[in-house]
């Protein structure tokens, strides 16, 4: 994939993020801007933050990412999410109605008989 093919899907993601928070950064609960009126390398910026961690895996797909103002995703670092992280991640997953698959092993199990 080319770099501008690349940065385009970013935006793009960028832009679902946004819609799936309603405008709102996951990390400090301000308002977060899209529309390129944030200098570059501001604070302010918006990033996409990984839900799992990229090192862990954690692929960049709108499903494993929460909007955040780069201030907010740097404090987080390389950590695991936080509670505050999860609630904004379910939040945002059942916005955009992608829901995670359950454990091979959960599927397996069978739902208990009705009493």
């Amino acid at each position: 994939m080319s770099r501008r093919a690349e940065r385009r899907r970013h935006a793009k993601q960028l832009r679902v993020l946004h819609r799936a928070q309603c405008g709102i950064c996951a990390g400090c609960g301000e308002p977060i801007s899209i529309d390129g009126d944030v200098p570059a390398n501001s604070p302010l910026q918006p990033t996409f933050d990984h839900y799992d961690p990229a090192y862990l895996g954690g692929a960049r797909k709108v499903g494993n990412g929460l909007l955040k103002h780069r201030h907010c995703n740097e404090r987080r670092g390389a950590q695991l999410p936080n509670g505050c992280d999860m609630i904004w991640h379910w939040s945002v997953l059942a916005r955009l109605g992608v829901w995670p698959k359950p454990p091979r092993r959960a599927r397996r199990i069978a739902p208990p008989d009705p009493v």
